[in-house]
C-alpha cells in the first residue's frame, strides 16, 4: 500500500482514538472488513482500504512507525498475533494481543456494510458551517434534562441553547432531527460529510470517499428554540461601529474561560462610546471606541470570537428591553442572550453550567 495514503488514513482515525484508554482497544486501530477503523466510546470512524486483514493494534505505534518509512509503498501482513510492517528501509511488528475485542463488536454491532446508497440522504450543503456557529450556545452540563449540552438538527435548522444564549442557523436544505452531543460535534467539524444515515440510535455521516464519521445520538426532548427567538425580537436596534472588530482577537487572548467558545468580554454602550472590558487573573483591559451614533446605553456580555464571527455577517445588535434579551442576526444566522443585569447574575449567567434552562 502506498505510505502516504496510510498514514493520511490513520492520522483521520486518531480522531476517534482514547489516547490514556481504559477500555480495551480504545487506543487501537482495528482493521476489519476492508476497512481501518477507531471508537473511543463517542464517535466511530471507518476508512475503506484495500487490505485483506483482521487485527487490532496501537494506533499511536502504528502511525509513529509508518512516519519512519521513507519508501513510496509499505506491505502490512499478520503472523500469527503480529502484524508486520515492511519496506525497503524499515521492518517493524505490533501485537495485536488485546485484552477485549470491544472496538470489533461496535464495528459489528454498527454493521454499516448493510447500507447501500438509497439509505443514504444528503446532508445539507452548509450543514458543516452551521454546527460550527451554533456551537458558541452550547451548554456545558451534560445532566440537564433539557439536553442543552447538545445541537439540534430539525428540518432546515440547526439550534443550540444553554438557557441564557440561544444560536439558530437557517440551511439551504432540510434533514432529519437529531440531537448530537457537542463533545462529538467538535470532532465533526474537520470532517466533510455529503451523505447520512440515522439508524439504530447513531447518526452516520459519510465523506465522498465512502469514509464514515458515526456519533451515538441522544434521545429526548430539546428548548422550544424558535419560541425564544419570537421573545428576543428586537424593539430597538444598534449599528456596532466596525472598529470594535479590530480588537477581539486580542481581547480573546487576554479573556478567561476553558476555551474560546467560553471566553467572555463585555461591551457597554455608554454616552458617545463603547468600553470593552475583559479580565483573566492577573490581568484587566479596558478599550474604549468612538461611538458619536450611539442613541442608547447598553451592557452585555459576550464571547469575542462569537462576536468576531457574528460581526462578518451583520454588525447589528438588536434589543428587547422586555423580554431584557439581545439579539444579534443576518441571513442564515441568529444568535440571542439574556442581558445581565448584576455582577452576581453575570457569574451565574454565561457560564452554561445550570441544570435548568429557563427560557
Amino acid at each position: 500500500m502506498e505510505t502516504k495514503e496510510l498514514v493520511r488514513i490513520v492520522n483521520l482515525l486518531m480522531v476517534a482514538v482514547e489516547r490514556k484508554a481504559v477500555v480495551s482497544q480504545y487506543d487501537h486501530v482495528v482493521f476489519y472488513g476492508g476497512a481501518i477503523s477507531t471508537f473511543n466510546g463517542k464517535i466511530f470512524i471507518s476508512h475503506p482500504v484495500d487490505l485483506d486483514l483482521e487485527c487490532s493494534v496501537p494506533a499511536e505505534d502504528l502511525l509513529n512507525i509508518l512516519k519512519t518509512v521513507e519508501d513510496k509503498e509499505v506491505t502490512l501482513t499478520v503472523d500469527k498475533n503480529m502484524l508486520k510492517i515492511k519496506s525497503s528501509d524499515v521492518e517493524a511488528e505490533l501485537s495485536t494481543d488485546v485484552y477485549e475485542d470491544n472496538v470489533v463488536k461496535t464495528i459489528k454491532y454498527l454493521d454499516i456494510g448493510k447500507f447501500t446508497k438509497e439509505d443514504y440522504k444528503k446532508t445539507a450543503k452548509e450543514f458543516i458551517q452551521a454546527l460550527n456557529d451554533c456551537r458558541f450556545s452550547v451548554g456545558k452540563d451534560v445532566s440537564c434534562s433539557h439536553n442543552s449540552f447538545c445541537i439540534h438538527v430539525i428540518d432546515e435548522a440547526v439550534e443550540s441553547t444553554d438557557g441564557y444564549r440561544c444560536s439558530e442557523y437557517i440551511m439551504d436544505s432540510v434533514m432529519d432531527e437529531m440531537l448530537l452531543p457537542v463533545s462529538s460535534v467538535n470532532s465533526l467539524l474537520s470532517f466533510a460529510p455529503v451523505y447520512y444515515v440515522l439508524d439504530n440510535g447513531w447518526a452516520h455521516f459519510i465523506d465522498e470517499n465512502d469514509v464514515f464519521f458515526s456519533i451515538s445520538v441522544i434521545k429526548g426532548t430539546f428548548p422550544d428554540v424558535p419560541k425564544i427567538m419570537d421573545r428576543a425580537k428586537a424593539e430597538v436596534e444598534v449599528a456596532l461601529p466596525i472598529q470594535i472588530a479590530n480588537i477581539l482577537s486580542e481581547f480573546g487572548k487576554l479573556s478567561s474561560g476553558e476555551t474560546d467558545i467560553y471566553k467572555f468580554m463585555e461591551v457597554e454602550i455608554k454616552g458617545k462610546e463603547i468600553i470593552c472590558k475583559t479580565d483573566k487573573q492577573g490581568c484587566s483591559v479596558k478599550k474604549k471606541i468612538p461611538f458619536p451614533e450611539s442613541q442608547t446605553d447598553l451592557t452585555f456580555l459576550i464571547s469575542p470570537t462569537l462576536l468576531n464571527s457574528v460581526l462578518s455577517k451583520t454588525n447589528i445588535i438588536g434589543i428587547n428591553y422586555t423580554s431584557n434579551m439581545a439579539s444579534f442576526s443576518s441571513k442564515n444566522f441568529t444568535h440571542v442572550m439574556v442581558l445581565p443585569e448584576g455582577k452576581e447574575e453575570k457569574e451565574e449567567v454565561y457560564t452554561g453550567t445550570g441544570s435548568d434552562v429557563p427560557f
